[in-house]
């Protein structure tokens, strides 16, 4: 390292990776009563690091990350390089930093990569033949701007999973992302909290009314529910978690009720496996119902919103097409997102005879598939809560289904519809709701939403 060199090229040089800590395993005994000339390992680095710096001649070329790869937050270099970074700037002058230090995009096949001059030097940077043709994609040259583009014809199929069909009626964007474009973008956990709770947050609290319900449906007291909560460590400490218990019980007990009320029984559930033809596709799938009751039943401590009901009417039009001697019914326990409390919703039952019930189930369902094949062929511009608020009130008041579809598409305060990744990806030119309606959406509401609610009842707890 004392030895000059004309380039010198220093990589990799993170933050999290240089310089090493100094610390080593908690066994070390030398930890505990450290001495002026002790072994110090980012003192050690820090010296390479100025040795190196000292030894070029020509060049100097130093890189490390400066986005993370996932979310594209910025990340600092090491401390050592920053303080480099510093004392460059004061000799150089700010304005001079810029010829001196290059920002590279994330993407290999960023447009940045191949113009000439861009970077570094006076040609383009990268030479990827694959990565040019992706910078040509996203940039979409070649191409018909807007609506006017199309998607090549997806791979045909003739048998459908009605797992498939759910997750799609639930988020056809994503559906299509994943399906058509062979990616998906992760949600970001929240940051380990390690630190004695005080109370419990949104995502605790809903935990523990899921596991008192469970308990609740698997036989067990609610006094042995609580004893189990209060021994474990899904509450804070002492008193401090009898607000959220309380809450919890009163919201289970009050869902219980109403299940058995109307004969929930889980040990009573019972596999419905098979498949219904419907021209050149198959839906096939299981689907768990009580046969002495005659329905499937959800209790759940989320909200009941939109994608909890297409869930239990998918699964219900396909039984009752599967199995349409029995006149099956759809029952949906959970809170209410409207105005508070809780809230039975019942679905069904279809037709007034097997045969009727097999004939308008088996319609029902084609035209879920007829969505289905539509959103495998191009992006439908119809997100789930958002339709479902257009369709419930169109009817009756067009401007307050105006004013709730609005909200949930784009103004909701928590967690609005665009504001989806796969929605900023391919539906990005609709974030206004007038350019929503005037992509079809209204079509599409009434085409999967029609059926759906005059087969609807709803009971508040």
């Amino acid at each position: 390292r004392s030895v000059p060199y004309r380039v010198v090229c220093l990589l990799g040089m993170d933050d999290e990776r240089f310089p090493r800590s100094s610390r080593s395993d908690g066994d070390d005994l030398l930890l505990a009563d450290e001495i002026v000339g002790d072994f110090d390992r980012s003192a050690e680095d820090r010296q390479l690091l100025l040795d190196a710096v000292m030894a070029a001649g020509d060049h100097l070329f130093i890189t490390y990350s400066g986005r993370d790869e996932l979310t594209n937050t910025e990340l600092p270099p090491a401390v050592p390089i920053a303080e480099l970074y510093d004392t460059l700037g004061a000799m150089v002058g700010p304005a001079a930093l810029g010829h001196i230090e290059t920002v590279h995009p994330l993407q290999s096949f960023s447009e940045a990569n191949f113009i000439a001059g861009a970077l570094t030097g006076a040609g383009p940077f990268g030479f990827d033949l694959n990565a040019l043709a992706g910078a040509y994609s996203v940039a979409g040259y070649g191409a018909a701007p807007g609506p006017a583009a199309t998607w090549p014809d997806p791979e045909p199929t003739d048998e459908i999973e009605l797992p498939a069909l759910i997750a799609f009626l639930a988020h056809p964007a994503r559906r299509f992302m994943a399906a058509r474009m062979g990616f998906t973008v992760p949600e970001l956990g929240d940051i380990p909290d390690d630190t004695l709770p005080a109370d419990l947050g949104g995502l605790g609290a809903w935990a523990l009314k899921e596991r008192l319900i469970s308990g609740l449906a698997d036989g067990y007291d609610i006094d042995e529910l609580v004893a189990r909560e209060r021994s474990g460590d899904g509450l804070p400490p002492g008193a401090l978690g009898d607000d959220d218990l309380a809450t919890a019980i009163d919201t289970a007990t009050v869902l219980w009720n109403a299940a058995l009320e109307r004969g929930y029984d889980r040990e009573a559930m019972q596999p419905y496996r098979g498949s219904v033809a419907l021209g050149d596709v198959t839906v096939a799938g299981t689907v768990l119902a009580d046969p002495e009751q005659a329905h499937l039943a959800v209790l759940t401590a989320s909200k009941v919103k939109a994608k909890q009901r297409l869930r239990s009417f998918t699964e219900l039009v396909f039984l009752s097409a599967l199995r349409p001697e029995a006149e099956w019914k759809s029952i949906l326990l959970g809170r209410n997102p409207n105005w508070g409390g809780h809230v039975a919703v019942t679905m069904g039952p279809i037709g007034d005879d097997p045969e009727k019930r097999r004939h308008e189930a088996t319609a029902m369902l084609a035209e879920l598939v007829a969505l289905y094949i539509d959103g495998h062929e191009a992006p439908l511009p119809i997100p789930c809560e958002t339709a479902y608020l257009w369709q419930r009130n169109v009817g009756s008041d067009r401007d307050k289904a105006w004013g709730k579809a609005r909200e949930a598409w784009e103004t909701d305060r928590f967690s609005p519809e665009f504001d989806d990744p796969a929605h900023q990806l391919l539906l990005a030119d609709l974030r206004p709701m007038r350019a929503l309606l005037g992509a079809g959406f209204e079509s599409y509401c009434r085409r999967l939403w029609g059926p759906i609610l005059p087969l609807s009842r709803e009971k508040k707890l």
